[in-house]
This record gives structure tokens, C-alpha cells and sequence, in this order.
């Protein structure tokens, strides 16, 4: 099973439920007055800088220009001039940074502007480069902090804004990554409070972001959609890791200005999901089911499927790469088998979990479907199901026909066509059982919700199916029969024990309350270990022998 941006959008999770904070800061006005010498005016923008807020141009005129004088340099890039007070001096050479150009502008314009530098060096993230500007201070009569400030370039792409807004965050610059949300985000999720959006982050103890897919659905002139798959890293000591997969609205004002995050909802508050995958390649596909029956072509003869032989088997885990799928996108052939027999055979698709660059079934070139070999078909009215096939009550079977009028025939038959066990045995029957899971919430804010957690079980079991010719004699039938019964009681046990650890799996998920992967697989593989054993046991009992025909 496989998630902060404490997103909480409440209509997305059950019960109310929880949304993400993805978080950052409102646009202020910024005034730049050059009544004032260009020491103190620097000054007045660095302590802006720091604080987020810049005084009015009333309260500029009352700041005493001399409370600055022995407090900072300000040392300005090369090629422009450089304001020192009278009474400083140079402690380290000029240091080149970004320069701030004042200019003068009326009080409802923006003033404060930044020009390019091409010899700024790069700070390297993990997804995008930004460009870091540091304004240098010497401590005098007070400690001036040290302003770093990042400045964000203006994302091409939608993609690249969310992108860039996870490095900002996974690197802690929640300043920056506030400059990323639209004003209707800032507003609706964190009341437009910087502070608020910044403590959702540390309230959970991010370490950092791994973004492991970002995707772009649509993207228009003024709007987008992004899909993001992100793995967050938390907890004291970093060792807490949980998946997260939302789509990201985008706004921007025109094609020229940035792309803004401007609404988060998640595609899944992603249920937990039991990683098959563990033991395969990315490229490729595991067996989810305990066994699973390899045949010459698309079709277990279930309803609407033609029935084709099994030539060979796999095995729960076992990894293999799908090469080709039929129309309906229900069976595929595969490929990189663990055994020659399987090889360019054909497994319903259902059974097996592809992994990430895997191409799902319906992205596989359709081929034609092999020519299934002929059926014995009903001999008379009264043979609309094979004999003894009514003791599986309801359970799901598929068949392999056999033919023949006696009993030893029939045995060779079921000898030469029979499935396979989970331990890659010949058997007359067999049952392919999946625990399949549902329910339970991991939570973008870090909560876990595990009380609707639900283990379902699938199986189905392979038989034999043989209509018997008109001219069969009625104790072959009766025969035949008995050994009918006698499977179908033995491979029902095996799915009753199966459900019933099935339900034991159900209770410890629900009471481990953790969405950690590593804990989830652990209490999975044990049950599973737990659920053979007592399918061995059961084997080893008197009424789990083999059975024995004619």
C-alpha cells in the first residue's frame, strides 16, 4: 500500500475529514522614497526584507537618518556606487550580489524592482535552480541580521511552478513557497496568515519532499492542471515516509506573469495499498494471486471468454513483462517468464500489478487471439454443466476440459492438463486465492484513518469440466461424480481457511493505526505466511489427503 501538504479540503475526505496547508504570503505594496540618503533608504528596504512590511512614506520622514549610521554596510554590486557610512570601515573586499534599484514612484505603485546579475551563482535543488542574493552586515554597536533572499524566477510552465514550489518547501524555504500560492489560497486555507501556513509544515516535522512524478493534464492561457506525486519525509528523526497524490489549479494573469498554486484537491487520499511490487522491476508485472494459470490464449472460459488450455503457471510474487494484450484488454501475453513453459503465454491482466514504467494493458499493441482449439460441447439438453460442478455452489471456477468414457482415461487427462499448485506441482484442481484490500485513509495533515479498512477475499478454483458422451456408462458417471464432490469440499476448505485469515488481516491492520509501508508489508507477509501454514496443516490432516481415482 502505498502520502503535507496539509491540504484540507473537506468535501474530498469522508467524515469530513482532513485537507492539506499548502502555504504562503500576501501581496504588499513596497515604497521606495529617495528623499532620504541612500544609506539609510538601503537600510529601510533591508529591515522590509526582514520583516515583511515596509513603513509609510509619513513614517520614513520621522526615522532619524543618523540610527542607522554605525549599524550596516551596505555594499552594492560592482559598477554602482557605493554608500558607507563616515565612520565604518571595510572589514572584508566588495562582495558582489544582486542590486536593488530604487526608483521613485507614486504610493499605489510597486517600487521595488530587482535587476539580473549574470555572474550570480546558481544554488543547486534537487528539481529547479533558484537565484540567492545576500545582503552582508557588520556588527557594530547592534547585530544587524543576515537577509537571504530567494528570488524565483518565473516558471514557464505549470509543471515548473509546482515543481519549484516542492523544492521550496522540501529545502524550508516556506517564505518563497508562500510567493507560489495565489491570494483565494492564502486566503481560504490559512486566513491569509504567513505564520499559520509556515507552522502546518513544522507542526508534522518535515524533513523534506521527494517529488516522484509531476504531470501536466491540461494548461491554457490563464489556467492549469497538475497531477503531483509526492513522498514526504518526516518525524524526529526523519524516518517517517508517506505518499501524497493531488491535482494543482494554476492561475496566472497573463502568459507573461507566473503560474500561482490556486487550489489543491487529492486524486486519492491514497488508500492503503499492499506493495506487491516489492521483489520486480519497475518495467515489469508481479502475481498478486497465490498461483495463477498460464494459458495458450486469451480465455479461462468464463462468461463471454472462449476456454483455452493451460501450458503453465506462476506463482505469488513472481515477476514477468507484459508483451501484448487482446481487444478487450482483460488477458495479456508475457514475456521474461520464470519458467520456459509460461513463456508467451497468457494471464488475465486483473491478476497481476504493473509496476510504475510499465505500460498498463491498454497501451499494449492488441494482437489476434490464437484459434482456441475445439470444445467438448453438451451432448443432450439435459448436460448444460459439466458433471459434479453444482457441489462448488457459488464459488468462481474456471475449467479444463478432459474427454474420455472411462475412468483411467480420464485420470491420464487430468494428469496431462491439470493446473498447477502454488508450489508449481500437476494437480486435478487447484485454488487461486488474493487478499484484496479497500478503506483506510492516510491523511495529507499526518493523520491516519484505518477504521473502514475492509479485506476482502478473491479466489478461483480450476476443475476439471467433462461432459460425458451419450454412450458413457452411468457408473463411470457416478464415479466421476463422487471425485467431483470430494475436489470441490477439499478446494472450498482451502478458500474457508483463506477467509478466515483474511479477516485476521482485516482486525491487525485496523489496529496497527500506520500508514507506514514498511509496518503494512510486515503485518501483510506474516499474515500470509500464517494463512499457508495452515493450509499445510490442513494438507497434512486426514481429510486433506489426496484423493484417490478410479
Amino acid at each position: 500500500m502505498r502520502n503535507c501538504t496539509c491540504l484540507k479540503t473537506q468535501a474530498a475526505y469522508p467524515n469530513g475529514g482532513y485537507s492539506g496547508h499548502l502555504v504562503t504570503d500576501s501581496q504588499r505594496e513596497r515604497i521606495a522614497v529617495t528623499a532620504l540618503k541612500m544609506t539609510s533608504v538601503i537600510t529601510i528596504i533591508t529591515s522590509a526584507i526582514l520583516f515583511s512590511c515596509v513603513p509609510s512614506p509619513d513614517e520614513i520622514e520621522q526615522i532619524p537618518t543618523d540610527e542607522y549610521t554605525n549599524q550596516i554596510e551596505i555594499v552594492l554590486a560592482v559598477g554602482t556606487e557605493t554608500a558607507k557610512p563616515s565612520t565604518a570601515t571595510t572589514a572584508e573586499p566588495e562582495t558582489e550580489v544582486m542590486t536593488p534599484v530604487v526608483t521613485h514612484t507614486t504610493i499605489t505603485e510597486q517600487a521595488t524592482q530587482y535587476s539580473d546579475h549574470s555572474e550570480i551563482p546558481e544554488t543547486a535543488l534537487p528539481v529547479t535552480s533558484d537565484y540567492t542574493s545576500v545582503v552582508t552586515s557588520e556588527k557594530a554597536e547592534t547585530e544587524v541580521p543576515t537577509p537571504v533572499v530567494t528570488h524565483t524566477p518565473i516558471a514557464d510552465q505549470a509543471a515548473d511552478a509546482v515543481s519549484r514550489y516542492w523544492t521550496l518547501v522540501s529545502n524550508r524555504d516556506y517564505k518563497s513557497a508562500w510567493r507560489l500560492l495565489s491570494e483565494g489560497f492564502r486566503k481560504r486555507k490559512h486566513n491569509d496568515d504567513y505564520y499559520h501556513y509556515k507552522d502546518t509544515y513544522q507542526d508534522i516535522n518535515l524533513c523534506s519532499v521527494e517529488t516522484i512524478k509531476i504531470e501536466t493534464i491540461a494548461e491554457h492561457d490563464r489556467s492549469a492542471t497538475v497531477s503531483a506525486h509526492m513522498s514526504y519525509l518526516t518525524g524526529s528523526v526523519c524516518d517517517n515516509r508517506r505518499d501524497f497524490v493531488f491535482d494543482f489549479t494554476l492561475t496566472r494573469e497573463s502568459h507573461v506573469t507566473t503560474w500561482k498554486i490556486d487550489v489543491v484537491s487529492p486524486v486519492a487520499n491514497l488508500d492503503i495499498v499492499l506493495d506487491s511490487m516489492a521483489k520486480c522491476d519497475d518495467a515489469m508485472a508481479a502475481v498478486v494471486p497465490s498461483s495463477l494459470n498460464v494459458r495458450t490464449g486469451p480465455g479461462a472460459g468464463r462468461s463471454g471468454e472462449v476456454l483455452y488450455p493451460i501450458q503453465s503457471y506462476l506463482q505469488k510474487n513472481e515477476c514477468v513483462t507484459a508483451t501484448a494484450t487482446n481487444a478487450g484488454h482483460s488477458w495479456v501475453r508475457i514475456s521474461n517468464t520464470p519458467r520456459a513453459g509460461a513463456e508467451d503465454g497468457w494471464v488475465a491482466a486483473s491478476f497481476l500489478e504493473f509496476g510504475d514504467t510499465h505500460p498498463e494493458p491498454a497501451r499494449l499493441t492488441v494482437v489476434a487471439e490464437p484459434t482456441p482449439p475445439p470444445t467438448a460441447p453438451p451432448q443432450s439438453a439435459d448436460m448444460l454443466q459439466p458433471i459434479g460442478i453444482e457441489y462448488l455452489g457459488s464459488a468462481e471456477y474456471v475449467c479444463y476440459d478432459i474427454k474420455g468414457v472411462s475412468g483411467p482415461e480420464l485420470a491420464l487427462q487430468m494428469d496431462r492438463l491439470g493446473p498447477y499448485d502454488s508450489d508449481g506441482n500437476k494437480t486435478w484442481a487447484v485454488a487461486s486465492l488474493q487478499f484484496v484490500i479497500s478503506g483506510g485513509t492516510c491523511y495529507s495533515d499526518g493523520t491516519v484513518d484505518l477504521s473502514d479498512v475492509a479485506v476482502s477475499l478473491n479466489s478461483t478454483i480450476t476443475m476439471p469440466c467433462w461432459y460425458p458422451s451419450s454412450g458413457t456408462i452411468p457408473t463411470e458417471k457416478s464415479k466421476f461424480e463422487n471425485l467431483m464432490q470430494l475436489v470441490a469440499l477439499h478446494e472450498l476448505k482451502h478458500v474457508e481457511i483463506a477467509r478466515r485469515w483474511a479477516r485476521v488481516l482485516e482486525e491487525q491492520l485496523k489496529s496497527s493505526n500506520t500508514c507506514d509501508q514498511a509496518t503494512l508489508n510486515t503485518i501483510y507477509n506474516q499474515v500470509w505466511a500464517d494463512e499457508e501454514a495452515a493450509q499445510d496443516a490442513f494438507h497434512a490432516s486426514p481429510e486433506g489427503q489426496i484423493i484417490s481415482y478410479p
